[in-house]
């Protein structure tokens, strides 16, 4: 037979363990609700990072052929006034146009 302080210990022992398990399973729960509830969220934002990116991508593009429209209202004075006396100016506004005119073939 067990002492009766022994078996006292002992019962305490096992008290404490199933407190420590009841609050490890408390723990693990709420731990559970809340990667439930955080999931959704976080695929949301990954969501509108890509959205993000792509409108930024989609932007850049837009800037992109934006400026060759901008390319015959810059060069025209230039090359209205010919090449007299500024002949790289008038030879660069000209490889311009020539790459706009490229570009919308």
């Amino acid at each position: 037979m067990i002492p009766p302080q022994e078996a006292s210990a002992r019962r305490r022992e096992i008290e404490d363990k199933l407190k420590q398990v009841s609050i490890l399973s408390s723990f693990e729960s709420r731990l559970m609700k809340l990667e439930n509830s955080i999931i959704p969220v976080h695929k949301q934002t990954e969501n509108l990072q890509r959205l993000q990116e792509n409108v930024e991508k989609t932007l850049s593009c837009l800037d992109h052929v934006i400026s060759y429209y901008h390319v015959a209202s810059d060069t025209e004075k230039i090359i209205r006034e010919g090449p007299t006396g500024r002949l790289e100016e008038y030879l660069g506004s000209m490889a311009k146009i020539q790459k706009a005119v490229e570009y919308f073939q």
